[in-house]
């Protein structure tokens, strides 16, 4: 057999980078296959060792990483305490593991030394070991993401920051982190894409960090619920990194935050100068104040292309999507709070005048509003997917007029099909798949719907399904509720 160019190998070894179990398996077939395969393992650790959940593997990843340590570091560790740290004494490693890591990872409890190495360490003994093991990171490691969520210790003074921390493109931390790390990273980390940001409390290192950046594009804000944004004096002392955010607002073209606990001159500063953004998600589960959120001013989003809305007042979807300029692809919304019934309607409407472009939607009908999703069958001649939740507020949730509608008036791009809490006659949906037949095989979820059947049509639902995956005219079929199709689909 034909040797395979290094080149392809190394290709096809990066399109498995997230399929552990056939990685591992390569690792066994060569050492040419192993040399390519260990780097692209090592290159995020934290990534199947978060997903494994093993306390056996997380020591065991430690003690690679202290197997790596300088005789320096060693000698430094071994003299603290009358040696009470145990430094592994086999021999070196045969590929310098370390030098492959790109990212570094805080979740789970990977580098937890007090739980997975040795329960015994005191804070002071804990605190060393992590010292070292961090400088060794900083020295060998050309970063990508790092996490800094509770870490205590100066990356930007270790040896080989000013080169290994500048190539960041991604930061997640807290605006109660140190204060003088944040300041210090900002002296090196210049060029970061992504930040993500726990926001509870004000951080002047924070709002450095924010300012100094050349090229930050993402921006993802979490607010703990217990943090309280209506406090005068929190509010005040955050206006340094909310200012920060907003000179940033014209690069950005990603933005996820909550509308909680309303700062309106804050979303009123950074809304209407969003210019550039291209996907917008929005959550308002914890907001209080919904007659501060009608006051929301929004601008222009000629480049907006996804939307995500969580738990917002109808008035802000209507704000977002009239202002798109027709460039929307993607509206999924949940829970969008309609204070009646006609607003539901409203919000179709309003999908139907302003997104030509669509490919996926998300709804939810507060009645029989079938002519309405008939209408955007027909002017939304890109749909890909469509997704409608019936409210299961509403005494009529019969389906069977909506297949019809589908059929008559559906484009020929629509194949992923979600129907949530509706009720159907079998017959009904033997008919829509007959004539389905000469359309693109369908993606169908059903979730809590139920369908019946009667004495001129009895057969079982599942065998009237395999019936026509047998014919093709559906190639997925799903009634799990964890499901959807948008989760197939790729960002942006």
């Amino acid at each position: 057999m034909s040797l395979i160019n290094e080149d392809c190998l190394s290709l096809i070894f990066e399109e498995l980078h997230d399929d552990r179990s056939s990685l591992y398996s390569c690792l066994l077939v060569n050492k040419i296959w192993c040399k390519f395969v260990v780097p692209i393992l090592w290159r995020d650790p934290w990534n199947f060792l978060n997903i494994l959940k093993d306390s056996t593997k997380d020591k065991l990843f430690l003690n690679t990483l202290l197997l790596h340590l300088p005789e320096e570091s060693k000698n430094y560790l071994k003299n603290q305490d009358n040696n009470s740290i145990n430094i592994p004494q086999q021999r070196h490693p045969l590929f310098n593991y370390v030098s492959f890591i790109k990212y570094i990872r805080q979740k789970y409890k990977s580098l937890d030394i007090e739980i997975i190495y040795n329960p015994s360490y005191n804070y002071e003994l804990k605190s060393l070991l992590e010292q070292e093991i961090y400088k060794l990171l900083i020295s060998k490691c050309t970063l990508k993401f790092l996490d800094i969520t509770k870490v205590k210790c100066p990356l930007y003074k270790y040896p080989g920051a000013t080169d290994n921390l500048s190539c960041i493109c991604e930061l997640h931390c807290r605006s109660y982190d140190d204060q003088e790390l944040l300041y210090g990273l900002a002296q090196i980390c210049r060029f970061i894409e992504r930040l993500c940001i726990l926001y509870e409390n004000s951080n002047p290192g924070l709002a450095n960090l924010i300012e100094v950046q050349k090229n930050l594009k993402y921006i993802k804000i979490l607010v703990n619920s217990f943090t309280n944004f209506n406090n005068v004096k929190l509010k005040s002392k955050c206006r340094i990194i909310d200012q920060a955010i907003i000179k940033q607002s014209h690069n950005l073209i990603y933005l996820d935050m909550p509308i909680e606990n309303i700062n309106i001159t804050f979303y009123n500063e950074l809304f209407p100068k969003l210019v550039n953004l291209q996907k917008l998600i929005l959550d308002g589960n914890m907001l209080y104040d919904t007659e501060s959120e009608k006051k929301l001013i929004f601008s222009t989003y000629p480049k907006l292309q996804v939307l995500l809305l969580d738990s917002v007042l109808f008035f802000t979807a209507k704000g977002v999507i009239q202002n798109s300029e027709g460039n929307l692809q993607i509206i999924w919304t949940n829970n969008i709070c309609f204070s009646t019934a006609d607003q539901s309607r409203n919000f179709i409407q309003i999908i139907c005048q302003n997104c030509p472009r669509l490919k996926y939607v998300k709804l939810l009908l507060k009645g029989q509003y079938f002519d309405e999703i008939e209408q955007l069958l027909m002017n939304c001649q890109h749909l890909e997917g469509l997704y409608i939740d019936a409210d299961t507020q509403i005494n009529n949730r019969r389906g069977d007029e909506l297949l019809d509608k589908l059929i008559k008036s559906a484009p020929n791009s629509l194949f992923k099909i979600q129907l949530n809490y509706f009720e159907f006659e079998m017959k009904n949906f033997d008919s829509f798949f007959i004539k389905w037949r000469c359309r693109r095989s369908l993606w169908l979820y059903l979730n809590n719907v139920n369908v019946k059947s009667d004495d001129d049509f009895k057969v079982e639902f599942k065998d009237l399904i395999e019936k026509y995956k047998n014919e093709g005219v559906i190639k997925k079929y799903e009634f799990n509720n964890s499901l959807n199709f948008i989760n197939y689909y790729k960002e942006l």
